[in-house]
């Protein structure tokens, strides 16, 4: 601790802000969310819901649905913090977070950038020929949709890079080649998170929300990174 008049009045204050921060409670709702699973493998779940623990649980989805916008901004800087460990050459981080699940994203790479190319090749050269960019989107749309309602993995990763191209505004594969050059941290937890299965419970559009939101993310951390890059002749 940092000198104080009072040291034992600084270690009050101090370890009061360390149990009611945001950290402290994103850990503890953590811990209870683990527990909540383990006790409905065993078969014990109407009992966990009406334990103190679970009331507790309740309270801090609360408190972090109003703090949302703070959490997000937590999430980009994490994002921003992994992509600077990569950068800087932290192999052991690089180590930890796993290999780049190649067979997954190719498979979801492959359900989504067609579509893509023949849209572009649409844009281009359909006017006065019948074809429509804007309606063969909105069919290429309404299918990744109905496929991410229903099998969970590439389906779900394959929605994400759609949003994740369609929130960027840009055209063409841009934004997908740069993010596949050199993947942050971000889009390696948001790749890895949406070939995993879906929450227990989670409806097919509450899914859909969550790959959207998670694109937002990325192309946040994506502008993140650009603002706070040091490029030539800014060095003092």
């Amino acid at each position: 601790m940092p000198p104080a008049d009072n040291q034992d009045k600084a270690f009050k204050s101090l370890s009061h802000k360390l149990t009611h921060s945001i950290y402290q409670r994103l850990y503890t709702a953590l811990l209870v969310v683990s527990a909540w699973g383990k006790n409905r493998e065993q078969g014990k779940d109407k009992a966990f819901r009406a334990s103190e623990r679970f009331k507790g649980l309740k309270g801090a989805v609360a408190n972090f649905s109003f703090r949302r916008p703070l959490l997000q901004s937590c999430f980009v800087r994490i994002g921003v913090l992994l992509d600077y460990a990569e950068a800087a050459g932290a192999a052991r981080a690089t180590r930890k977070r796993g290999r780049f699940p190649v067979e997954g994203f190719a498979r979801a790479w492959a359900l989504y950038i067609p579509h893509l190319l023949v849209a572009g090749f649409f844009a281009r050269q359909g006017a006065g020929k019948g074809l429509d960019a804007g309606k063969y989107r909105e069919s290429v749309e309404a299918s990744l949709r109905e496929q991410a309602g229903g099998k969970a993995g590439p389906p779900h990763l394959a929605y994400c890079l759609r949003e994740i191209h369609r929130e960027s505004g840009e055209e063409g594969l841009a934004v997908l080649l740069e993010l596949l050059r050199n993947p942050t941290g971000t889009f390696r937890f948001t790749v890895g998170q949406a070939l995993a299965p879906p929450p227990e419970g989670q409806t097919p559009e509450e899914r859909l929300e969550q790959l959207s939101r998670w694109a937002g993310v990325v192309l946040q951390a994506r502008a993140a990174r650009v603002k706070n890059a040091i490029l030539p002749g800014d060095a003092p």
